[in-house]
């Protein structure tokens, strides 16, 4: 690991990020120090992928896994009635509040980690589909962001 550039880095921004923050994104920031050791991650992306993690709360990472895989947070089947993900998402966390959770989702949606910049919406069959994007997809590999974080 001496010699792999992306590890140095990872380890120093890490380092720095650890000193700010509380000890679950701590945990988290270990696993990418881990992690960089098997990543196919490009340095730019991974920084990328630092700096937003800087920027979010537990509760953006624990929005962040939600729209990685809304169908593991319910049973319902929206394809007669409809519903939205701010509906699943709202049923599964009780102390969800409303407000926070749309600047949440316009954040990520701003920084390229969602594909929807509104979790309100109604839909059917597709309410249970992925709305995380590609570098979304990333962050929670790269973090190993659990469910219920």
């Amino acid at each position: 690991m001496q010699k792999n550039k992306l590890f140095a880095t990872v380890f120093y921004i890490s380092g720095q990020l650890a000193i700010k923050t509380n000890d679950e994104k701590r945990k988290l920031l270990a696993n990418t120090v881990v992690n960089t050791a098997s990543t196919t991650l490009s340095e730019h992306r991974v920084v990328i992928l630092l700096n937003c993690f800087e920027k979010y709360t537990l509760q953006h990472l624990i929005m962040l896994r939600f729209l990685h895989n809304p169908s593991e947070y319910t049973t319902r089947d929206f394809s007669i009635t409809g519903g939205s993900p701010a509906l699943i998402y709202e049923e599964h966390y009780k102390e969800s509040e409303h407000d926070l959770d749309r600047i949440i989702i316009k954040d990520f949606h701003q920084d390229g980690l969602s594909a929807v910049d509104c979790s309100h919406v109604t839909m059917y069959s597709d309410v249970l589909l992925k709305k995380s994007t590609k570098i979304g997809d990333d962050f929670i590999m790269f973090f190993d962001i659990e469910k219920d974080v």
